[in-house]
């Protein structure tokens, strides 16, 4: 069995030393019998040997006590089993030990406010079974393929919506919508036993963001839907979409850790809170040891993605270490000036956690040696790191905490301390930990230049919103005195710059990265992933020497490598849009770059093809290609990012004229703009129309580059409804049965096609007379069962307006007035039948809504002087001759309902009087 924790690494460096000895011993005898080319290059081979044992962390010179390092004995921590924790010290708890027959009996489970399951002990302590394996490892059950087709019949509909791993959907004002679908694909997936990982994730956060978390969500979704679209939160979500659902708990993590800080500046704490909680959610539902580092205790060591045996472990050995937490958490309580007088508090609990530290590696040894998936994870030992390896940890601490607060008698010191500190209500350690962050920010500078780094470190591992991952303690070897021996940083000599050009000359002469198609030489795929994976191995101990940009290729390549699948489908297509005549054009600038204009002749040429990248490869294509352009650009240079324009390419608009328009259109968000009734609630116009008039309409009106037609159709459908007074006023009369109506699960399931419509989208003047006239088709009876004929033509009039806005050419068929009922002839009878109508010509006295049948076509043509402005025109087509009748919007004219019905009677008497004669 393979010795583990700091027993394999002594090990590990006793090899080393050995086998550099026998070189050391060899060389003599080679000097003497070879020559001296074999002499050359047995001493190329043990420094490349030493260099590769320095780089693993043994120390250059053996340490005196590595023979007793490997004799001590090599125990796993079984602790004697005691019934419950003794109120006294802190001292190591045990383990709690029953067999695995009790487990069932004696633990269950209850979901904290996290939403993490968690084992909770019966009467009899319990310690699951090491024989159940982690849930991210456990293989799912096969699916057939009738399976797979009945989930994805079930999932389309939804995914429809696009699920976004922060803001719900890509349009968040749909979530009613949303949620009704998700409701349908439950009960569509009931009886399917075949779900994907990824699945039981995507239900966890519908049915938070549907369920518990519904109110909270329509609360903070304005500003998670403007967050989410800029860039820094959009790599934050492009990052996490590429993560295997395996790995849900690590991508959940560092998508919060990339996200939550932007989250909380721009949107608030409630913001963050929500999001966190809903991210939550995703990650425990695929792994339910699942635990986010934003909601861990800095003063606790946590397990991430262990097992129950190795949470257990992780329990007993951090015992001692988790009381020293505890002390701490009590000197942040009392407020702001508490906490600075406690300061020098702070001091004995760090040299105690010192102290426990080592014994606390020693324990855990096992899962700190890195064989298991199992993360062992402490921001308080992290904080250590600068503080306990000096000679008095106690000191240390109180020197450098105390010059940070000193220097509050700095104005701008002070000032951060107001912006900062001063704001949190209601002061503890883990509200210190969030604003911490902004604070450390804010007085960097100062606290740099008058203190020095080592503060700096431990207040960001203090507030740090990642995991704190745990290693094994180093070997510190004991010679003629305390001083210890500490590994030394690889540097690149002229030595192994030669070796290092020698070995990788040909793969970098041969291979460059190129914009679009990402390698010059794509053809021979399987020639390029074998020359790589000889350069890397060959270039293994001087691989320090590499330059960013070779690191950068390498990388890659072997990513290139690692998704063949995916690159040999797009690699045709992506070569020649760069080949063209267009594409080599826009390459030519990268082609000529220098090393200091790399990224900006990069980012150039990228997006000057992607539009015909978009049109020609497809969507899938571009963001292949520009996912790998961006991980090279950040491997070159930290601050180069090559994003994909899809803004851009859509509308002809910047991101951040899309961030504008997001921060516009959610002033009218809170309204659930819709089909049918407009707004959610018809009683709320009067609010509508204040929002539309003085938030929506001067924001949009004053961007520089407008989104249309989306921006032009909103405009026009608000302005013709908010400043027209009768058009209101018939808006508010209709509006809380329209708005009732689109409610009701009826209702919904008309208005539900409009989620297939992003009113950004090229297609959207299309879409939208489509989906519009789907809608009305599917509503229009409901609608004039529920709230009269009149309400329905007004919805017909309006929608006319809103689909008119989008294209020109849209036809919205109008509804059609029900025939009159007629008697009919009874040939049996002898008698002459008798024709009784009925007149139903309305009175030109009582006003009435025009509701003459409305096409709109770019083919009409008006003949007749053109109307005013504010004017609509409705041609009426009858045996009479043609005729062409002009009104203003909203005067009231005489109905054509009581024309139609005249008319129908005078052919019914035709009828009658022709088959008389």
């Amino acid at each position: 069995m393979m010795l583990q924790g700091i027993h394999g690494e002594a090990l590990l460096c006793k090899s080393f030393y050995l086998i550099r000895d026998t070189f050391t011993c060899g060389e003599k005898a080679v000097e003497q019998q070879c020559d001296a080319k074999a002499l050359e290059d047995l001493g190329t081979l043990k420094r490349q040997m030493s260099e590769l044992g320095e780089e693993e962390g043994c120390p250059k010179e053996q340490p005196a006590n590595l023979d007793a390092i490997i004799a001590r004995p090599v125990k796993r921590p079984t602790p004697p089993p005691l019934s419950k924790r003794p109120a006294v010290a802190p001292m190591a708890r045990p383990l709690n030990t029953a067999t695995p027959a009790d487990i069932s009996t004696t633990t269950t489970e209850f979901s904290t406010s996290q939403g993490f399951p968690v084992p909770v002990p019966g009467s009899t302590p319990a310690v699951p079974s090491p024989a159940l394996p982690p849930t991210p490892t456990q293989q799912p059950a096969v699916c057939t393929p009738e399976q797979q087709k009945k989930f994805e019949e079930c999932v389309r509909p939804l995914t429809a919506f696009q699920p976004h791993p922060l803001s719900v959907i890509k349009i968040p004002r749909q979530i009613d919508e949303a949620c009704e679908e998700f409701k349908k694909f439950q009960i569509c997936v009931a009886d399917v036993e075949c779900h994907p990982l990824w699945a039981k994730g995507m239900t966890a956060m519908f049915s938070y963001a549907c369920g518990e978390g519904g109110e909270g969500y329509k609360k903070v979704r304005q500003c998670l839907r403007k967050i989410s679209a800029e860039e820094t939160v959009k790599e934050c979500v492009t990052t996490f979409s590429r993560g295997a659902p395996t790995q849900a708990c690590l991508s959940a993590n560092s998508l919060l850790t990339c996200a939550i800080a932007p989250i909380q500046t721009e949107c608030g704490e409630e913001t963050s809170d929500w999001v966190i909680k809903y991210v939550t959610k995703f990650a425990s539902a695929i792994d339910p040891r699942c635990k986010l580092a934003s909601q861990l205790p800095i003063g606790k060591v946590i397990g991430v993605g262990c097992t129950a045996e190795e949470e257990a472990i992780i329990e007993h050995c951090a015992a001692p270490l988790n009381d020293i937490g505890a002390r701490m958490e009590e000197l942040f309580q009392g407020g702001l000036q508490a906490m600075i007088k406690n300061v020098n508090s702070l001091a004995p609990v760090f040299a105690g956690g010192c102290n426990l530290t080592d014994e606390f590696r020693q324990c855990a040894s096992f899962l700190l040696s890195g064989r298991t998936p199992c993360v062992v994870s402490s921001c308080m030992i992290h904080a250590g790191d600068g503080i306990c390896d000096q000679p008095d940890p106690t000191k240390a601490i109180d020197d450098n905490l105390s010059c940070v607060f000193a220097q509050v008698q700095e104005p701008s010191f002070a000032k951060c301390i107001r912006s900062t500190l001063t704001t949190v209500k209601q002061f503890t350690l883990s509200s210190f930990r969030n604003i911490l962050p902004k604070f450390i920010d804010c007085t960097e500078v100062i606290v740099r230049a008058k203190c020095g780094e080592t503060p700096i470190k431990v207040l960001r591992a203090m507030s740090s919103p990642d995991i704190c991952p745990v290693g094994p303690a180093p070997i510190v070897p004991v010679n003629n005195g305390p001083e210890r021996v500490e590994p030394q940083i690889p540097t690149c000599t002229t030595e192994k710059r030669e070796s290092f050009d020698q070995c990788t000359r040909p793969f970098y002469t041969r291979y460059r990265m190129l914009p679009i198609t990402l390698i010059n030489e794509m053809e021979n795929m399987d020639q390029v992933c074998s020359d790589v994976s000889i350069m890397d191995g060959c270039s293994i101990s001087t691989r320090v020497c590499s330059s960013s940009e070779q690191t950068a290729l390498k990388k890659m390549i072997e990513q290139l490598c690692a998704s063949r699948e995916a690159f040999d489908h797009y690699k045709i297509c992506l070569k020649t849009v760069a080949s063209n005549q267009q594409g080599t054009s826009c390459m030519s600038e990268f082609m000529s770059s220098s090393p200091g204009s790399r990224c900006s002749s990069l980012q150039n040429a990228a997006t000057c093809m992607a539009k015909q990248v978009g049109e020609t490869c497809g969507d899938d294509a571009l963001t292949y290609a520009f996912a790998a352009m961006n991980d090279y650009a950040r491997m070159m240079d930290g601050r180069c990012r090559v994003d994909k324009p899809s803004v851009s390419l859509a509308t002809g608009c910047s991101e951040q004229d899309m961030v504008a328009y997001l921060s516009c259109e959610s002033s009218i968000d809170p309204f659930s703009f819709r089909p049918v009734s407009i707004i959610g609630d018809g009683s709320k116009w009067d609010e509508m129309c204040t929002a539309f008039t003085m938030s929506y309409k001067p924001c949009v009106e004053k961007m520089k580059c407008r989104f249309e037609p989306v921006s032009s159709a909103n405009m026009q459908l608000f302005d013709g409804i908010c400043n027209r007074p009768l058009t209101l006023r018939d808006q508010k009369s209709f509006g809380k049965c329209l708005s009732d109506y689109t409610n009701t699960e009826k209702g919904q399931k008309c208005i539900a096609a409009m989620a297939e419509v992003d009113p950004m989208a090229p297609d959207a003047p299309s879409k939208m007379c489509q989906v519009l006239n789907t809608v009305l088709q599917c509503a229009g009876t409901d609608i004039e069962k529920e709230c009269g004929y009149d309400a329905l033509l007004h919805v017909y009039e309006q929608h006319t307006l809103w689909a008119q806005s989008y294209n020109k050419s849209c036809v919205v068929r109008s509804p059609e007035p029900k025939s009159v009922p007629s008697n009919t002839l009874d040939q049996s009878k002898d008698v002459e039948p008798q024709h009784v109508t009925r007149d139903e010509t309305t009175p030109s006295g009582v006003p009435q809504k025009d509701i003459t049948p409305i096409v709109i076509g770019v083919d009409v043509v008006d003949t007749t002087t053109p109307p005013p402005a504010e004017m609509t025109t409705a041609t009426t087509t009858t045996e009479a001759p043609k005729t062409t009748t002009t009104h203003p919007k909203d005067i009231a004219t005489p109905s054509a309902k009581g024309a139609a019905t005249s008319l129908l009677n005078a052919m019914l008497i035709f009828f009658i009087t022709s088959r008389a004669f």
